[in-house]
């Protein structure tokens, strides 16, 4: 035979002559030929990426990447840069909301053999809602010098890149709806909003706690404004003057801005002064036994967060207490 048997023989479509010769020993010979045309129909080795992560934008989309780079590919017959690679969805394809995309690479060899493979693009949503929280609120305290703090989740606003503002899930996480508070002051409440994919943000506002409830638990009635831009005097009447000592009332301490003063046995006209940690004053303003009720608002002077020290004085007594303003 020629070739040989085992001869390797290579190139699609080529056609090979084989010859066969028959010899009976004694020198007789026949011959006979025939053709041989070889076919490449092994299809390319394909192996596809690891599935990926695709992150999505402000508007919940992304475009698809050009994967097919990331194949694995080889062929019998035809080298790895000749192999046509198709992608679907195509590169460029723009996806939107989270879930999966499943991508299916194709490679195909110079004779048409064709393999294929597929793999997920997890599509992500990274992005953080929006939570806008109510202006402060004023809560009223009733018999004990004492409220219950309502739910304010549904007071916010919330928006998110993929999740619809009604599916926004808002709640109150600190303190929690239903919890007790006393006493004239301030509490912070914290709001979250969680959008679909689980991913929440907070935001916080001041809930300022009165008593408008006669026999007041505080200095009196608690008339307070909460977007106030100066000082606010609040002057109940006294009937008499007694010969008790002079005592400051001083709330919220710490405070984020507004505090609420209050003189007690006030006598004579007195001052009050706030200085910073250097000593010097930052604001002051007069008292007197008909006025001896202040409320005051820091934020409008633009303070930094730190040490005060509020001084008090008439007819020769000082009061000093330290403040501390924490934004």
């Amino acid at each position: 035979q020629t070739p040989a048997a085992f001869t390797p023989l290579s190139g699609h479509n080529d056609v090979k002559t084989v010859t066969l010769t028959a010899n009976d020993g004694h020198g007789n010979t026949s011959i006979c030929s025939f053709t041989l045309t070889l076919k490449d129909v092994t299809p390319p080795t394909l192996i596809c990426p690891a599935d990926r992560t695709l992150n999505l934008n402000v508007n919940c989309q992304a475009s698809l990447a050009n994967y097919t780079s990331l194949a694995a590919i080889s062929d019998n017959c035809t080298a790895a840069s000749a192999i046509a690679r198709v992608q679907s969805p195509g590169t460029g394809t723009v996806v939107s909301g989270a879930g999966i995309t499943v991508v299916t690479l194709t490679a195909t060899d110079a004779v048409g053999n064709l393999s294929a493979c597929t793999f997920n693009v997890t599509r992500t949503d990274v992005i953080l809602p929006s939570i806008t929280c109510p202006t402060a609120q004023t809560l009223e305290l009733g018999a004990g010098c004492t409220a219950t703090l309502p739910n304010y989740a549904n007071l916010a606003t919330a928006t998110d890149n993929c999740t619809a503002s009604g599916d926004i899930v808002k709640t109150q996480v600190s303190p929690v709806p239903g919890s007790t508070v006393s006493n004239p002051g301030t509490t912070v409440v914290t709001l979250r909003a969680t959008d679909a994919s689980g991913r929440s943000k907070t935001c916080t506002f001041n809930v300022i706690r009165v008593d408008n409830t006669s026999p007041f638990c505080g200095p009196g009635p608690q008339a307070i404004s909460v977007a106030r831009e100066k000082a606010v005097e609040k002057c109940p009447k006294e009937s008499a003057k007694d010969a008790q000592p002079v005592e400051l009332e001083m709330f919220p301490n710490p405070t984020e801005g507004l505090v609420h003063l209050t003189l007690h046995h006030l006598h004579d006209v007195g001052q009050f002064m706030l200085l910073d940690a250097m000593g010097s004053v930052v604001w002051q303003q007069k008292l007197t036994p008909e006025c001896s009720t202040l409320t005051i608002d820091l934020s409008e002077k633009g303070l930094a967060s730190g040490l005060y020290l509020v001084s008090i004085r008439s007819a020769g007594i000082t009061l000093t207490r330290r403040l501390v303003l924490s934004k």
